[in-house]
């Protein structure tokens, strides 16, 4: 696994979260992502992990950009912007979707993952150092994107990559 742990803030089967998810996502209601990045700040707050990620640079898993032009925005990168206010952490959009493959929704573990293979580059940020990074998405269900987009990131020689998600499905 690319990444160190997953955090994960909430579960998917509590129904109000699955609904602000989906009324994020699909309801296009994009004042869910300050409610959903407070769940994930709460989440950090209360296992005492902030001064753990005082450097960490919080960057968003990306949409491709047909997809992003459909929605009009990613949701991801809302609640990662959103938490890195309510946090102080450094915002860091450095990801890139440059394959634009077909929604992970309904494709079993293997489809998921071959699906991802080669999906994300990242741009040059030589800021990241030895620093950890926090990367962001909205559910996760088999991991497989996050591993991927962290892949990419472990060619920046960062310190540590950890996944903070709001649920896990």
């Amino acid at each position: 696994m690319a990444l160190k742990a997953l955090m994960v803030a909430a579960e998917y089967e509590q129904e109000s979260i699955r609904s602000l998810v989906w009324h994020l996502k699909y309801n296009y209601v994009k004042d869910i992502a300050q409610i959903l990045a407070l769940l994930l700040a709460d989440y950090l707050i209360k296992r005492d992990l902030l001064n753990y990620f005082a450097s960490a640079a919080v960057i968003p898993v990306p949409l491709h950009k047909r997809r992003l032009r459909l929605r009009g925005f990613n949701q991801a990168e809302l609640v990662a912007q959103d938490l890195a206010k309510l946090t102080g952490l450094e915002y860091t959009p450095i990801l890139q979707r440059t394959k634009n493959t077909k929604s992970q929704v309904d494709l079993p573990r293997e489809e998921r993952l071959k699906n991802l293979e080669g999906a994300f580059s990242a741009a040059p940020a030589p800021s990241l150092g030895e620093r950890k990074i926090i990367l962001i998405d909205d559910v996760s269900t088999t991991g497989a994107t996050l591993n991927e987009c962290a892949k990419v990131l472990r060619r920046q020689s960062v310190a540590e990559i950890w996944g903070l998600v709001v649920a896990r499905n």
